[in-house]
């Protein structure tokens, strides 16, 4: 999650193709391994013990009718018919919008991405409490059920990759399976935990670290957008592998 799918859309100068090379099946799975890894853990022991699943967030239940199942499951449903239809009415190759356009609206959505995933870090980086890095067994309060709440929503926001995608000509090339397949079950798996009231605690820990590498990467797509050369951009290869490993072993713990 993660970022790790963005530069489909993204149009980089040559110099930073090494880092953009991404959209593989391992991408898509770290984003998924993340949400699913959060929902092994309840945050509180105790409460996981004594307490049924009911389905209701617990601090923000005036939100409820987001995480209903038709909230969840019509609206991918939609965006995958839109999805597939969308890309065999554009020829290949051709823009739908001009490119210069184009080119600002993405760095608008860049800016918005940068400060929204900014946001979200600084609100679930408490659960990282050193040495318990992963947040596990830490309280479930008010702010992570929020800030989880957030990265949730935000998952729909990242529909607009693949809006990018299609209007730029690209859907041959670049609308995959995995890249639909992502979008439209990402957002479920989210739901699901603030569903459950399960948003909370060391469930933090995948939406805080996905949200970190979109700070970075949007960061970059914003500044090679300009024509300019990322010098971090063999860090951000070796940062997206790092954090692979790290939702690997919060899933095993």
């Amino acid at each position: 999650q993660n970022a790790a799918w963005r530069c489909d859309y993204k149009p980089v100068p040559r110099s930073a193709a090494k880092v953009c090379k991404r959209a593989s099946s391992s991408d898509y799975f770290l984003h998924h391994l993340q949400a699913v890894s959060s929902t092994r853990h309840r945050s509180d022991a105790s409460y996981q013990r004594h307490q049924p699943y009911s389905e209701t967030m617990k601090y923000y239940p005036q939100y409820n009718n987001f995480v209903t199942w038709p909230a969840m499951l019509i609206p991918p449903a939609v965006y995958v018919v839109v999805a597939v239809l969308a890309s065999r009415s554009v020829t290949p190759g051709k823009p739908v919008l001009p490119a210069g356009l184009l080119k600002n609206v993405l760095r608008v959505y860049n800016v918005v991405q940068i400060v929204l995933c900014t946001y979200m870090t600084i609100g679930l980086l408490p659960c990282v409490q050193p040495p318990n890095v992963f947040g596990i067994n830490t309280e479930f309060d008010a702010a992570g059920e929020w800030f989880i709440f957030v990265h949730y929503l935000s998952k729909f926001l990242d529909w607009f990759d693949t809006f990018f995608i299609i209007v730029k000509g690209n859907a041959k090339k670049q609308l995959s399976f995995l890249h639909v397949y992502h979008h439209s079950s990402i957002g479920l798996m989210w739901g699901i935990l603030l569903m459950y009231n399960n948003a909370g605690g060391t469930a933090r820990y995948g939406a805080m670290i996905n949200s970190v590498t979109h700070v970075f990467m949007y960061s970059h797509y914003l500044w090679t957008s300009f024509g300019r050369k990322n010098p971090f951009k063999a860090l951000l290869t070796k940062w997206q592998i790092a954090q692979f490993y790290s939702c690997f072993v919060h899933a095993v713990l």
